[in-house]
């Protein structure tokens, strides 16, 4: 898997403009409407609120949308961390598909919203088996991404593998005895991420 992830990033970072020239060609009224609302798909709080709802159903909703906090942390500080180390710069910023600088906080590789999206995408699709919905809404909020030119087609690739990963990761754990759990820490101002095995 590892070596098919790394030839298709390759191939999207070399096809990175063009696919950005594409995207920024023929927009109109309609699509830009439409891109707005699949974006708020990949928009952590707007996720989270959604998510929320789910705690006023049974004990399998509320087990659902703990899987879904639970993956969208540990997928999204994933992705921040690396977009941290990385700093892609966001192609509104640039044409140089391969202009990073390293802890500049100008993070573009890979996309949180595309991280996001697949996360809750993907722990749905596990619970519920719509993956013929969950997955097609989250490629649309990674397409606003490219289309809102905050991001190169391969960082929401890999904002979309992490995403995967995660939530197929913690869902395929849930009987096995490792879980991931977060919680803020009510006495300062941190994310605690606690794995037990």
């Amino acid at each position: 898997y590892l070596s098919g992830i790394g030839l298709m990033t390759i191939v999207l970072i070399n096809n990175d403009l063009l696919i950005k020239d594409y995207f920024n060609r023929d927009r109109t009224e309609f699509s830009d409407g439409l891109f707005d609302v699949f974006n708020l798909a990949g928009d952590g709080m707007a996720v989270l609120a959604f998510n929320s709802f789910l705690f006023l159903f049974g004990e399998k909703e509320k087990s659902v949308a703990k899987e879904v906090i639970e993956t969208i942390t540990t997928a999204g500080v994933t992705s921040y961390i690396l977009q941290i180390i990385i700093g892609r710069k966001r192609p509104a910023d640039t044409d140089d598909r391969c202009s990073f600088s390293p802890f500049s906080f100008k993070s573009s590789f890979p996309s949180g919203h595309a991280t996001v999206a697949f996360a809750w995408a993907t722990v749905i699709s596990e619970n519920y088996g719509i993956w013929y919905i969950t997955y097609p809404v989250a490629t649309m909020a990674a397409m606003a991404r490219i289309y809102k030119n905050m991001h190169w087609a391969s960082d929401v690739f890999m904002g979309a593998v992490i995403g995967t990963f995660c939530g197929k990761t913690i869902c395929s754990n849930r009987n096995s005895g490792i879980y991931i759990s977060t919680r803020f820490d009510e006495d300062a101002p941190i994310l605690m991420v606690n794995m037990k095995y």
